[in-house]
């Protein structure tokens, strides 16, 4: 027998995938047909199994099925992962109570964690670290510096936004200048 994308409702795969970018309430409807689908897809592949009969039809139909139920355990991890990304004290009431719960529990972990390092922050923004780069203006011709994976010529007249460290010996040599 040959297995189809069509025998599998993936349908309701998409739509979790939809809806993870949105925090509305948990989905336990698409959710449980996906396990549903995990379910059917075991023992279709236990069926091919234990027919005892290796052909090229029923290796592909195995590796089919396989990447499938792989597929259905990645989409509802996502699931469950971006609503956790997305989720604050103020909208807790949008998790069920086992998220909630996980949650919790992470957050509280997670505060323990910080405790231990009372000088470092660790709130996330999209920001660099000012004091690690800088914006410079060139004064004259420099050269060109290399910046991890990044070489940069240093052209006189021109703004640049560089890491601090890789320019030090050109702002000491006044041949860079910084500027906000």
């Amino acid at each position: 027998m040959v297995y189809t994308l069509k025998m599998l409702n993936d349908k309701n795969g998409m739509l979790l995938l939809e809806e993870c970018n949105n925090l509305k309430k948990f989905n336990k409807v698409l959710v449980q047909d996906l396990e549903q689908q995990m379910v059917f897809v075991d023992e279709l592949m236990e069926e091919i199994k234990t027919a005892g009969v290796l052909t090229e039809e029923t290796s592909l139909n195995y590796a089919f099925l396989n990447f499938y139920k792989k597929r259905c355990e990645n989409i509802i991890n996502v699931y469950f992962y971006r609503r956790f990304l997305m989720t604050d004290e103020t909208n807790l009431d949008l998790l069920n109570d086992d998220e909630r719960n996980r949650w919790i529990d992470l957050k509280n972990a997670q505060l323990d964690y910080f405790s231990k390092f009372p000088k470092i922050s660790f709130e996330r923004t999209n920001h660099p670290p000012e004091a690690l780069y800088v914006q410079v203006i060139c004064l004259k011709d420099s050269g060109i510096i290399y910046d991890e994976e990044e070489i940069v010529e240093l052209i006189k007249g021109r703004i640049y936004f560089l890491k601090r460290k890789s320019i030090e010996h050109l702002l000491l040599e006044s041949a860079l200048e910084i500027f906000n």
